[in-house]
């Protein structure tokens, strides 16, 4: 990032004190507290709405949030000489949630039923930010398994990966269907929990060390199944975890404590684990890359989804 966008900062009614560089970011340290620079690319829709939702939720004093900091004129997105449009966000002393420390692992957990509480609570008017639907996306991620499979079934001179991919294409395929199948059979009477979701909420994006859990990268807030929240953190902590069904019920369970989970909440969680994510993860970053070259460790990794598979589906029998 360079000093690229340090211009903005004469836009906002704070001291620039010191700057360094983050991960794609520039981490100022203020007369008001440290801060962060960082390009923004949406639309900014809806971004006047979010940040006011943010903001209530730092003031909440249950948990501190990236909220969007506006500049004099009262807005939040700036714009630098060289055209590029900035946010300034609310930074924290804080770091990187351990996904090897047991006590990291639960407070994440916790901490986003505090945060759906927060967000349920801080929401104010007509819902002003993307609406998803989950079923219109297992749709789509299957077919996309449907066509690597018919693509490799074409494809000469197949490497390990392409050979171990097509020889699963069907089973994972079929597993798909019947999560759709089973979503699309109890929407009627689905009463699951919907809200403001965080969107990507994943152990990348809640940090401790502050005296509050630190939660960041609203970017993808939207409305849905608050349950699509709690699969995206239980998912990938499951998959580090090689899917232990004692540790995934003690998520639920610190989960449940702060906001109660009611049947159709776990009947959707059950779906949502029901479709193979990580194949199709897998498969869709095969199929938008050269294939002339696949690492080896996508070998690795679609190696482990399929070696782990077993103890998914018995985890997935124990919620139904």
């Amino acid at each position: 990032m360079a000093d690229k966008g340090l211009d903005v900062l004469d836009k906002y009614d704070f001291e620039v004190k010191q700057t360094s560089r983050g991960r794609g970011v520039m981490l100022i340290n203020t007369d008001k507290g440290p801060k962060l620079l960082k390009e923004y690319t949406g639309s900014g829709k809806y971004i006047e709405w979010i940040a006011g939702i943010l903001e209530a939720v730092n003031h909440s004093g249950k948990l501190a949030v990236d909220a969007y900091v506006p500049n004099k004129e009262g807005e939040y997105i700036s714009t630098s000489a060289d055209g590029a449009r900035y946010v300034v966000k609310e930074w924290y002393d804080c770091r990187d949630c351990d996904v090897k420390n047991f006590g990291d692992i639960i407070l994440s957990v916790r901490a986003l039923a505090i945060l759906h509480n927060e967000l349920e609570r801080c929401e104010k008017g007509d819902v002003k930010c993307r609406i998803k639907t989950i079923g219109d996306e297992m749709k789509r991620h299957n077919s996309e398994i449907l066509r690597v499979k018919k693509y490799l079934a074409k494809r000469n001179n197949r490497s390990d990966f392409e050979i171990l991919a097509a020889g699963w294409c069907d089973s994972f395929y079929v597993e798909g269907q019947k999560a759709i199948e089973e979503l699309e059979r109890l929407r009627p009477e689905l009463g699951a929990s919907k809200g403001i979701c965080h969107g990507s909420y994943n152990y990348h994006n809640i940090c401790f060390g502050f005296h509050l859990p630190v939660v960041i990268n609203f970017e993808k807030m939207h409305y849905d199944y608050l349950m699509c929240d709690l699969y995206g953190i239980m998912r990938k902590l499951m998959e580090k975890y090689d899917w232990d069904i004692k540790l995934a019920y003690r998520f639920m369970t610190e989960y449940d404590k702060i906001r109660p989970l009611n049947e159709n909440d776990l009947n959707l969680l059950g779906i949502m684990f029901s479709f193979p994510e990580k194949f199709w993860k897998l498969m869709n970053a095969y199929n938008n890359s050269r294939k002339t070259w696949i690492p080896v460790k996508n070998l690795e990794k679609l190696r482990r989804v399929i070696e782990q598979n077993d103890r998914r589906l018995e985890f997935i029998s124990t919620i139904h």
